[in-house]
């Protein structure tokens, strides 16, 4: 978890604390903390907002090359299993699904996190389902889970 403390005037700290849970480095923890110069708190905020990114990514393992899309898939369900419903869970493994399914078709590679989560290719895909598919509030969710997914 990442937090923002304001020190003398306008000079802000960043700290952090979580454990790493998949990859070579699970269980361990990474602590750290970064100060800021002179600047705004919105400025500050932002910069708060890209750790705490970066904190996802490594707790998640998305910030590892060799980590597969399944992988990181079975994680993100794991951890929303006691606050999802089991149609919530079931409907996210369709668009997965859907999604896979229509790269595989473009041969558009799909072996690690950072070749699935291409923001160009989640639009395609997107565009191409709202032309061919489905409807807008059925693409329009769609889309929104995988944001979720893929961050």
């Amino acid at each position: 978890m990442a937090c923002l403390t304001k020190e003398k005037g306008r000079l802000y700290r960043i700290h952090w604390k979580f454990q790493v849970r998949v990859g070579p480095r699970t269980g361990e923890t990474v602590e750290g903390s970064l100060q800021l110069g002179r600047c705004t708190r919105a400025a500050a905020r932002t910069r708060l907002r890209e750790i705490e990114n970066w904190e996802e990514a490594v707790k998640t393992g998305r910030h590892l090359p060799d980590t597969s899309w399944d992988d990181v898939f079975a994680l993100w369900v794991r951890e929303r299993e006691l606050t999802y419903t089991p149609q919530s869970l079931a409907r996210a493994q369709r668009v997965v699904s859907l999604y896979r399914r229509w790269r595989e078709a473009r041969d558009l590679p799909c072996q690690t996190v950072e070749q699935v989560a291409n923001r160009q290719d989640l639009t395609a895909w997107r565009n191409h389902r709202l032309d061919h598919e489905a409807g807008r509030k059925t693409v329009a969710n769609d889309f929104a889970t995988l944001s979720a997914l893929f961050g």
